[in-house]
């Protein structure tokens, strides 16, 4: 999983990532922002699982 070069804001499944793998890098990514910046980002995608939707701010906290 890797940021899209030409938009930040989107994250990219590259050599057969897992859903465990870009979920861990949302999660990185926002730690990283709240460390720099003070700004705490508020995900935009659900996330779907084997058994329905899943809260993504609990996935990613």
């Amino acid at each position: 999983a890797s940021v899209h070069l030409r938009q930040a804001l989107v994250l990219i499944n590259q050599e057969n990532a897992t859903g465990e793998d870009i979920v861990s890098l949302a999660a990185y990514i926002r730690q990283q922002v709240i460390s720099k910046f003070g700004v705490l980002l508020e995900p935009e995608v659900r996330f779907i699982g084997t058994k329905g939707e899943i809260d993504a701010v609990e996935c990613i906290s």
